[in-house]
């Protein structure tokens, strides 16, 4: 994993970080008060200005898979999920990190896979799953939320998805 060390000046350079390293970074972040907005599946760096990125493929942000999201992030730690093209179930893993209160935007289009953070496709969890997550399903409409309407998204190819085929799923984390 990695995290662009800002610092330094261009070029940028990046430092690695192994688990425990990043875990210490995001405990600071708490520490300091700060809001814990992540933007997983972000690509190179986050188009959320606000966001923590967290991709495979990070540039900048944190350089990790989905499988270590919970050995970085402790339970309840995350104010806001944002997860723009999904590649990989990540619904349990953004719910255990995810504060009571706390909002997962997921935008998709009908055609991923992984829409509802699963790997069920265009259903949603059922009514048992979301009970045991602790989430409730606040919006399933097939309109983009507006507060994403200058992101660019794009497949793992990197040909860019038409915005008006994409779709802002929100589940919010129940007290």
């Amino acid at each position: 994993m990695q995290i662009k060390n800002t610092g330094e000046p261009e070029p940028r350079q990046i430092r690695l970080l192994n688990v425990e390293e990043a875990r210490e970074f995001v405990t600071g972040k708490i520490a300091a008060g700060e809001l814990i907005v992540l933007d997983i599946f972000g690509g190179e760096a986050s188009q959320n200005p606000e966001a923590i990125n967290f991709d495979r493929v990070a540039e900048e942000g944190l350089r990790a898979e989905i499988a270590e999201l919970v050995a970085i992030f402790p339970a309840n730690s995350a104010n806001e999920i944002i997860a723009s093209g999904p590649r990989a179930p990540f619904l349990e893993a953004a719910a255990s990190i995810l504060k009571p209160g706390g909002l997962l935007y997921i935008n998709a289009n009908f055609g991923n896979r992984y829409r509802f953070g699963t790997s069920r496709g265009k259903k949603p969890p059922d009514a048992k799953t979301l009970s045991r997550l602790g989430l409730r399903l606040l919006r399933d409409e097939p309109s983009l939320d507006p507060r994403f309407n200058n992101l660019v998204f794009r497949r793992e190819d990197g040909s860019e998805i038409p915005r008006e085929t994409v779709r802002t799923v929100i589940f919010e984390k129940e007290a």
